[in-house]
């Protein structure tokens, strides 16, 4: 099943669950993969400018990059969301590399482990987190997907 299926068939579980979530508390879960960000931004920077010559040297980094990133990320949406927001972020993560990675990322990606974080989370750490709101919301990760997509179509085509 589509991430785009799932959303269409629980449309109030996705606005009430993720998008409350990353309206909510998105700053601060972004903030917290700051470090992920910048690597997964140089690495993918690094590929575009010397990737198409030699595009194999650069594929491990960015693997390495994306799984860490996306570690950090789901890691700070189990901190700060509900369970339908994680298992939704778990879904684009288990789809995502085989979509816009090489397959050479697939080494890279461990499952079991991020399905791990599913059942890791405390319920009483999530309800003890600050109720402001933190309105800002973050377009970080919206740019990064189209980021991706761009340096993957200048390589490919």
């Amino acid at each position: 099943m589509t991430i785009c299926k799932i959303y269409n068939l629980y449309p109030d579980s996705f606005k009430y669950s993720v998008l409350s979530c990353w309206i909510r508390y998105g700053n601060k879960i972004s903030l917290s993969c700051a470090s992920e960000e910048a690597n997964l931004e140089s690495s993918f920077l690094q590929m575009a400018i010397n990737g198409k010559i030699n595009a194999q040297n650069y594929t491990a980094l960015v693997c390495r990059n994306v799984i860490d990133h996306d570690v950090c990320y789901m890691q700070q949406v189990g901190q700060y969301c509900d369970r339908i927001a994680l298992r939704f972020i778990l879904q684009l993560n288990e789809r995502t590399p085989g979509n816009i990675l090489p397959n050479d990322c697939k080494q890279w990606l461990n499952l079991g482990q991020l399905q791990k974080l599913l059942g890791d989370r405390s319920v009483a750490h999530r309800r003890a987190l600050n109720d402001a709101s933190d309105c800002n919301t973050s377009a970080i990760k919206l740019l990064l997907v189209t980021f991706i997509l761009y340096c993957y179509s200048c390589f490919f085509y």
